[in-house]
């Protein structure tokens, strides 16, 4: 058997410490749903989501040099009907700081703009501030 020593990579992130640390999966979650995982060299981690377009904004993040670093699963908002679980914190090179909700369309509203948004958008930005 042959086997080598890995030296996990320096964080591109220069050791910035992150506001947020991502919600660990339960068994179920692990179990029961569309797990996707992959070595972050950006976090110097393995990031765990669950399903293919959390998959594809991570890579984006990955890739993007416009992102410092990335959190999956940062926080929940407590919300009238239960509580959302937030997608992503960001951090960019500039200090700009963002949280993303990933919203399925069967979750949206046709609105009269072409601009579709969440059905409880309202009561997320107020359980935000």
């Amino acid at each position: 058997m042959n086997t080598a020593t890995i030296f996990p990579p320096t964080p591109s992130h220069d050791d910035m410490e992150f506001p947020f640390r991502p919600r660990s999966l339960t068994i179920a979650e692990r179990k029961n749903r569309d797990l996707w995982s992959f070595w972050s060299p950006k976090s110097c981690r393995v990031v765990q989501l669950i399903g293919p377009l959390a998959f594809m904004v991570a890579l984006q993040f990955e890739f993007d040099p416009n992102v410092r670093g990335y959190v999956e699963r940062p926080r929940q908002l407590d919300v009238e009907g239960g509580a959302v679980e937030l997608d992503f914190w960001t951090r960019e090179p500039r200090g700009l700081e963002r949280l993303w909700l990933l919203v399925p369309n069967d979750e949206t509203i046709e609105p009269t703009t072409p601009r579709r948004e969440h059905r409880r958008s309202e009561a997320l930005v107020g359980a935000a501030q």
